[in-house]
């Protein structure tokens, strides 16, 4: 065919019986300019110039095309993309400025790494690809970190383009930590940039030296951004780790609670103390971890001595002595504390739950609690408990219909009994919350 004949001819590079072919049989003489413009590009002389070929090819495009206008739709990318190849930088660079073909224009750009430029026009043209918005993005970050383009130029060709900025901020925040810490160094925005130390820092798990590095680097930018409060913080955080890595380094980057804690855990209770004191930890809270260090430890002796310490019981409860004991499985211990309980209701509770159940029976009816009572009746296995816990249930009801009835006006005995059965039924409801 007429098309396979004029392939063969553009590869044994005989332009002019290709041309004459293309203009019997009417096939559009695109093809044959580009691969001519190629030739003349690799097979140029040494001593043309950049100005000589690009006006060579010029003057041929417009004799065989035609008319300006028509000339104006041809592919001067694919040309510049062979004059880039060949070393023709600044040919490439004006056949580029020829081509209409946005995209085109953009990926010429890259390749012959005019970045600035390629972001120039991606950011001027209103209704660009998002594909190739991003791509370009991408495309720079990557010549940056390959060392082919400078991030200061990269930081600078962005600033009079908002949404590229914005959007390189963004792309930069959650991929590439580094340059982003570089951005916010070139636009001075040194709280920003401390947070982001201060982030890296915590996320150093091994290496204790870096890690207290980034965090003095954390330190020096909240010092440039006269966030004195802030920079008070990093330093005491910094004196926690260092504190820290002196007892273990698994400790280091852990809280101050976690750190206090696991001083008891190790039996120092003297470190423990230092640690609260320097850091100035809440009394309460110190002697909440204190409580459970030491029921972790079965440290019973030391927790009977603290609960009769009126400077210690000022912020601890004899309840949570108790639950200290049940969740360290020592119900016997727990059950010293709740006897000397003054809460008749917490009491029977947490008798209750160390199934002592004879004993929370008879709390439970002291204070009419019925709640407690009718879970005392489901939860007990013991025959004579659940016989017990029925008679007191029995007069506690009856004590209370009678009440109601002496305050209430004259019911029938029908209204009565429903009455009766609604408070039933309300009172075994909160049974089954208080044996949930």
């Amino acid at each position: 065919s007429p098309r396979v004949l004029i392939n063969r001819l553009l590869y044994h590079e005989n332009f002019f019986l290709a041309n004459k072919l293309a203009e019997i049989v009417g096939i559009p003489q695109e093809t044959i300019l580009v691969h001519w413009a190629k030739t003349k590009i690799k097979f140029s002389k040494s001593d043309e110039s950049d100005d000589q070929i690009f006006m060579a090819i010029c003057s041929r495009i417009k004799t065989v095309a035609g008319s300006n206008k028509n000339s104006g739709n041809f592919p001067y990318a694919t040309v510049a993309a062979c004059a880039a190849s060949s070393g023709r930088m600044k040919v490439a660079l004006q056949l580029g400025q020829l081509e209409r073909d946005h995209s085109s224009k953009v990926l010429l750009l890259l390749k012959i790494s005019e970045y600035e430029r390629a972001i120039k026009q991606i950011s001027m043209q209103p209704d660009c690809d998002p594909d190739l918005f991003a791509y370009v993005l991408v495309h720079c970050v990557r010549m940056v970190n390959n060392n082919h383009w400078k991030g200061e130029e990269l930081f600078r060709s962005c600033q009079s383009f908002p949404r590229f900025k914005d959007l390189l901020v963004s792309y930069l925040r959650g991929n590439d930590p580094k340059l982003y810490g570089s951005l916010l160094k070139y636009q001075k925005m040194y709280k920003q940039r401390a947070l982001l130390l201060a982030e890296a820092a915590c996320m150093t798990l091994e290496n204790f030296r870096e890690k207290m590095r980034l965090l003095a680097g954390s330190t020096a930018e909240l010092e440039k951004a006269s966030k004195i409060s802030l920079c008070k913080l990093s330093l005491e955080q910094a004196r926690l780790w260092e504190m820290q890595h002196s007892v273990a380094d698994s400790l280091v980057g852990t809280s101050l609670s976690h750190t206090v804690l696991d001083c008891f855990k190790r039996n120092n209770e003297n470190l423990a103390e230092t640690f609260s004191k320097e850091f100035k930890m809440k009394p309460k809270t110190y002697r909440r971890i204190q409580l459970n260090g030491l029921a972790f430890c079965k440290n019973w002796s030391r927790m009977r001595e603290l609960s009769e310490d009126k400077q210690v019981m000022r912020y601890l409860t004899l309840l949570d002595f108790a639950h200290a004991c049940v969740k360290n499985s020592n119900d016997e211990e727990a059950v010293g504390y709740v006897e000397r309980l003054d809460d008749c209701e917490d009491k029977a509770y947490m008798l209750m739950r160390l199934k002592r159940y004879s004993e929370s029976l008879e709390c439970a009816y002291a204070i009419g609690d019925i709640a407690i009572l009718l879970a005392i009746k489901s939860s007990s296995a013991e025959g004579f408990i659940v016989e017990k816990a029925s008679k007191r249930l029995e007069m506690l009801l009856e004590q209370k219909a009678a009440d109601e009835n002496a305050n209430a006006p004259a019911l029938s005995s029908s209204a009565r009994s429903r009455g009766l059965s609604a408070v039933t039924d309300s009172i075994q409801d909160k049974a089954g919350c208080a044996q949930q």
